[in-house]
C-alpha cells in the first residue's frame, strides 16, 4: 500500500492564520489611505475657500477710495469691514462663525453672497487706520496676515 502525502489539519489551520492576518494588515492599509485621502481633499477645499476670500477682498480693496465708518444700521468693527467701491456702491464684508460675507449695496439694491468658510477673519479695529485694510484669517495650521492699499482718490 503505497502512502500519499497530505497536509495535516494542524498545517492547514495555520496557513488559514497567516492568510487571515495578512488579509487583516491589507485592509487596514486600505483604511488609512482613504482617511489620508479624504483629508487631503479636504485640506484643498479649505485651501481653495481661503484663497477665494482673499483674492476678492484684495480686488475689493485695491478698488475701493475709502473706508467707512457705519453704512445704514451697519457699523464697522473687527467682524466687519464697509468700503466705498466705485461702481459698485458701498461693499459690507462680513466675517460670522467661520461664513465670509459679501454685500454690495447700491442704490436701493443690496445683494448678499457668501464667498466662503474660513475659521476667522478679523479687519484692523480702527474704521479708518489708513490707507489700506489690514485682514487677519485664522485657520488651523496658524494666521494669516494680509495688507491690502486702497485707491487713492487722485487716480480716480
Amino acid at each position: 500500500m503505497r502512502r500519499t502525502r497530505a497536509f495535516t489539519l494542524a498545517e492547514v489551520l495555520i496557513w488559514i492564520s497567516i492568510i487571515c492576518v495578512l488579509i487583516s494588515l491589507a485592509a487596514g492599509i486600505f483604511v488609512f489611505s482613504g482617511d489620508a485621502a479624504r483629508r487631503g481633499r479636504k485640506a484643498l477645499a479649505d485651501a481653495t475657500a481661503l484663497a477665494s476670500v482673499v483674492e476678492q477682498l484684495g480686488r475689493d480693496a485695491r478698488c475701493a477710495t475709502k473706508r467707512l465708518d457705519e453704512s445704514g444700521a451697519v457699523k464697522a468693527g473687527p467682524a466687519c469691514l464697509i468700503l466705498s467701491v466705485p461702481g459698485e456702491g458701498t461693499v459690507i464684508w462680513r466675517s460670522a462663525g467661520g461664513l465670509v460675507t459679501r454685500e454690495k449695496i447700491s442704490g436701493d439694491k443690496s445683494v448678499s453672497a457668501p464667498v466662503g468658510r474660513v475659521e476667522r477673519l478679523t479687519f484692523a479695529s480702527a474704521p479708518a487706520v489708513g490707507r489700506w485694510v489690514d485682514a487677519v484669517l485664522v485657520e488651523r495650521r496658524g494666521e494669516k496676515r494680509f495688507r491690502f492699499y486702497l485707491m487713492s482718490e487722485e487716480n480716480l
